[in-house]
C-alpha cells in the first residue's frame, strides 16, 4: 500500500542520519571571556554552574485609563504564565529566579529597575530571560516605544524606548539571553534592533545565543492575553513529552509557538506570531529555554553502555518487593533468575576470549540475558547504594567483573558506519565528516584508538539481525575487527554479539532469517568462539520461574501460592518459549482484582495463539468510548511501520495511525495508548531530540505489521 511506503519514508533515517545519530547534550560556551563578577549597584544572584539563571520581567500596568483594573489583571496572568515557564519547581536545577518589576510608571522608573536588576553588567556566565510587557506604540520616526501610565498620548519624550531596554541586556557580558516584547507594534524592533547590533563588539554579534522575540509585527496590535494562552498552549503540549532533551532550540520553540498560534482562539484578529528581531534560527539546545516536559535519562550506567543495558525503572522493578522480592534479603528475579545462562555469561566476561554469540527464537530472552550483563558490569551501576544490597546478595559466579563490558551497541536500524562510529565515540574519538564517507577510514581511526587503549575491549553488539543490511555488518564491522591483534599478538576486541535464530535448540540445523548464524560462526572461526542459546531444555523451567515472580505481586494470587503454581503450568504449557509472551500475560494478571477463571475458553485461545492472541486481548480490553480498538490498533500498527527510532511524539504519529486507519483518529487516541495497559507494548527512544517510540520487541513489530486482522476481536 503507497500509505506504508510513506509512513517509512516520514519515519526512516537518512544515510547521513545513520551515520551521524548520537545523543547530543548542552554545553556551556567553551571560552568565557571575562571572569565572575558582581554588578555594580545590582543584586546578587544564586550561583550555578552556568552563573545565575534569572527571568527579569518590567511591566508597565498601572494605566489610569483602566479604572476596573481588566488590562492590569491581564499583565498579571501574563507574568503568572512567564512564571510557570521559566520558574516553574519541576524545573529543578533548570529553574529560573523571577525578579518582576511592575510598578514603573515614568522613565526614571525604568532607570532605575535597569540599574537594580543589574542588566547592564550581567557576567558572561549568566543566563538571563528579559520580559518586556505593557502598552507600545510605534512613533512616525519608526522607533518602538513602552507607553507608561504617565505618559500623555503621543508625547513620546515621556515614553520608554523599547530598544533601550533590550540593547541595556543585549550589550551586558552574559552570553545565553532571551528577550520578549509583548506590546503593539512591537515588530517595529526589527528595524531598530539591526541598526544597535552595530554599536555592539565584534565578539558579541557573533554570538548564536542571543535572540529577541517581539509578539506580533510592527502594525499588528495583540490583545492582552493573546500570547499568553499560546504560551501556555505550548507548555501544556511541552508537558506530555515530545523532545527529549532539557533545552530547547531556538527553531523548536519558533515552531511550537506558530502550532500553538495557527490553532488559537478563531475571533482573534490575527495569528499571534512571534517574531524573531535580533539572532540567528538556530536548532542547537538554547540555555535559556528549559524544556517543561524533560525526563532525565532513566539509566543505571555510563553512555557508552546504555543502549544495551537495562533501565532504570526495569531494575527498579525487580528491586520493589511488590514485583517479586520475598524478603529484603532476597535480590529477586532480575537478579537470581536463569541462573545457567548468566553464570556462562558471567564466566566468559572473566575468562573468556574471541566471540561469544547469545541466540535463540524469538521472544525466549536473548536481549535481556544481554542487557543484564551490561548492566551489572557497569561501575556506576554497581557503586550506586541502591542496588548494592542487591548485588551483594545476587549468586557471585553470575555476576560479571565491573568493567568487563567497554563498549554496547544495539545495532537495530543502523548500518555499519553508523555502528563503527559509535565504538569510535565510545573510545573517546569524535570522527571528521571525511572519516564518516569512508568505513575503511573509520576502521582506521578506531584501530588507532584500540592500540592506544593498550588492552583488550569487550563489544558488545546486540540484535545484530535487526541492523540496516545485517549481512554486510560482517565484512564491514564483526569480520575485520575480530582479527585485530597488537605487536604482541593480543586481540584488540572481545566479541559479544546477540543474533536471533529462527529454530529453537534441537533443531538442526540452526538458521536465522538473514543466514547471520552460520556466517557469524565463520567469521569466529580461527579463534575462539562459544554459541550459548537462550531457547534450551531448561528455559520452560525458567519461564515459569519468571512468571511466579510476576505473580508474587499480584493481587489475586499474592497470598495462595498453590493457585500460583497452578496458574503458572497452564500458562507455560500454552505459550511455549517465550519470555515475552509469559511478560504480557504477567502484567495483564497483575492488573486483575480477582483470579482469572482457568475455564475461559477465549482467555485460553489467547495464550495459545502467543503474541497475537495476547496483544488482540489487551487492545479489546483497553478500547472504550470514541477510543475503538481499531483507532488502537492503527496507533500501535503507525509505530510498527516507522522506521529509526521509532514514530517521533508530535505531529507524525496521527497523520501515521489516520492513514493506517483510514479515518481520522479520534482525539486523545495517541494519550490513551500512552496512559493504559498497551504503553507496555511500546518502548521510548530519542530520535534527533525528540521522544519517539517503537514496539517493544521484534516479533511485536513482525506481528502488528503483518497480522491486522488477527488482531481485531472475532476475526482470528
Amino acid at each position: 500500500m503507497d500509505w506504508v511506503k510513506e509512513c517509512q519514508r516520514l519515519t526512516a533515517p537518512s544515510a547521513d542520519h545513520q551515520i551521524s545519530l548520537r545523543e547530543r547534550s548542552i554545553r556551556a560556551t567553551q571560552s568565557i571571556s571575562s571572569p565572575t563578577s558582581q554588578r555594580d549597584g545590582g543584586i546578587r544572584l544564586t550561583d550555578n554552574p552556568f552563573g545565575a539563571r534569572s527571568l527579569f520581567v518590567i511591566a508597565a500596568r498601572n494605566y489610569p485609563d483602566d479604572p476596573l483594573g481588566r488590562f492590569a489583571a491581564g499583565i498579571d496572568k501574563q507574568i503568572r504564565v512567564v512564571q510557570d515557564w521559566w520558574c516553574h519547581d519541576q524545573l529543578k536545577d533548570r529553574a529560573f529566579t523571577a525578579h518582576c518589576r511592575t510598578d514603573v510608571t515614568t522613565r526614571r522608573d525604568i532607570e532605575d529597575q535597569v540599574h537594580e536588576l543589574g542588566l547592564r553588567s550581567l557576567p558572561a556566565e549568566d543566563v538571563a530571560v528579559l520580559y518586556v510587557t505593557g502598552h507600545g506604540r510605534e512613533a512616525e520616526s519608526g522607533r518602538h516605544y513602552l507607553m507608561l501610565p504617565t505618559t500623555p498620548d503621543d508625547e513620546y519624550t515621556h515614553a520608554y524606548p523599547s530598544a533601550d531596554i533590550v540593547t541595556a541586556i543585549l550589550g551586558s557580558q552574559a552570553q545565553h539571553l532571551l528577550v520578549i516584547v509583548n506590546s503593539c507594534h512591537s515588530g517595529a524592533l526589527r528595524v531598530e534592533l539591526e541598526t544597535r547590533r552595530k554599536e555592539l563588539s565584534q565578539a558579541r554579534r557573533e554570538l548564536c545565543s542571543l535572540h529577541v522575540f517581539t509578539v506580533g509585527d510592527f502594525d499588528q496590535k495583540p490583545r492582552i492575553l493573546d500570547f499568553t494562552r499560546v504560551l501556555e498552549t505550548v507548555r501544556t503540549t511541552l508537558l506530555q513529552g515530545g523532545y527529549a532533551e532539557s533545552h530547547l532550540s531556538i527553531g523548536d520553540f519558533m515552531r511550537e509557538l506558530a502550532k500553538a498560534a495557527s490553532s488559537s482562539d478563531a475571533d482573534a484578529p490575527f495569528p499571534v506570531r512571534a517574531k524573531l528581531a535580533f539572532g540567528e534560527w538556530t536548532d542547537d539546545p538554547h540555555l535559556c529555554l528549559p524544556n517543561p516536559g524533560y525526563v532525565p535519562p532513566d539509566s543505571t550506567v555510563d553512555n557508552a553502555r546504555r543502549q544495551v543495558a537495562d533501565s532504570r525503572a526495569e531494575v527498579d522493578y525487580w528491586l520493589d518487593r511488590a514485583s517479586g522480592r520475598v524478603t529484603s534479603d532476597d535480590p529477586g528475579w532480575y537478579f537470581v533468575g536463569r541462573r545457567n545462562l548468566t553464570v556462562q555469561v558471567a564466566n566468559f566476561l572473566r575468562f573468556g576470549v574471541g566471540m561469544l554469540i547469545v541466540t535463540g527464537a524469538a521472544g525466549t530472552g536473548k536481549s535481556a540475558v544481554i542487557a543484564r550483563a551490561v548492566t551489572l558490569s557497569d561501575p556506576k551501576f554497581r557503586r550506586d547504594p541502591r542496588y548494592a544490597q542487591a548485588v551483594e546478595t545476587a549468586p557471585t559466579e553470575s555476576l560479571p567483573p565491573s568493567g568487563s563490558v567497554d563498549i554496547a551497541v544495539l545495532a537495530r536500524q543502523k548500518s555499519a558506519p553508523a555502528i563503527l562510529e559509535q565504538i569510535l565515540n565510545a573510545t573517546g574519538i569524535t570522527p571528521t565528516a571525511t572519516d564518516r564517507a569512508n568505513t575503511q577510514s573509520l576502521r582506521n581511526r578506531l584501530h588507532d584508538s584500540l592500540i592506544d587503549i593498550g588492552r583488550t575491549v569487550t563489544i558488545v553488539l546486540d540484535g545484530l539481525d535487526e541492523a540496516v543490511q545485517p549481512m554486510l555488518l560482517l565484512p564491514e564491522v564483526v569480520s575485520p575487527l575480530a582479527g585485530w591483534r597488537d605487536q604482541h599478538g593480543t586481540h584488540l576486541i572481545r566479541w559479544v554479539i546477540g543474533v536471533r535464530s529462527d529454530t529453537s535448540a534441537g533443531t538442526s540445523p540452526f538458521r536465522d532469517g538473514h543466514g547471520l548464524l552460520p556466517e557469524l560462526t565463520k567469521v569466529a572461526a580461527a579463534d575462539n568462539v562459544t554459541t550459548l542459546r537462550t531457547d534450551g531444555p531448561e528455559t520452560t523451567n525458567d519461564i515459569a520461574d519468571y512468571l511466579e515472580a510476576l505473580l508474587t505481586s499480584a493481587p489475586a494470587y499474592r497470598a495462595d501460592r498453590m493457585a500460583r503454581m497452578q496458574l503458572t503450568n497452564l500458562v507455560t504449557d500454552r505459550i511455549g518459549l517465550s519470555f515475552l509472551d509469559a511478560r504480557l500475560v504477567g502484567e495483564r494478571l497483575r492488573r486483575l482484582d480477582a483470579p482469572q477463571p482457568l475455564d475461559d475458553t477465549t482467555w485460553l485461545q489467547s495464550l495459545s495463539d502467543g503474541t497475537v492472541g495476547l496483544l488482540r486481548r489487551d487492545i479489546h480490553d483497553a478500547a472504550f468510548g470514541h477510543h475503538d480498538a481499531d483507532a488502537l490498533l492503527a496507533v500501535l500498527r503507525a509505530a510498527a511501520f516507522a522506521g529509526g527510532a521509532g514514530v517521533p511524539v508530535g505531529d507524525i504519529w496521527p497523520v501515521m495511525a489516520a492513514a493506517v486507519l483510514d479515518r481520522a483518529l479520534p482525539d486523545g487516541t495517541i494519550d490513551h495508548v500512552l496512559g493504559g495497559p498497551l504503553i507496555g507494548y511500546l518502548t521510548r527512544d530519542v530520535d534527533e531530540r525528540i521522544v519517539a517510540y517503537r514496539p517493544v520487541h521484534e516479533r511485536l513489530r513482525e506481528v502488528l505489521r503483518s497480522q491486522p486482522d488477527a488482531l481485531r476481536e472475532g476475526q482470528q
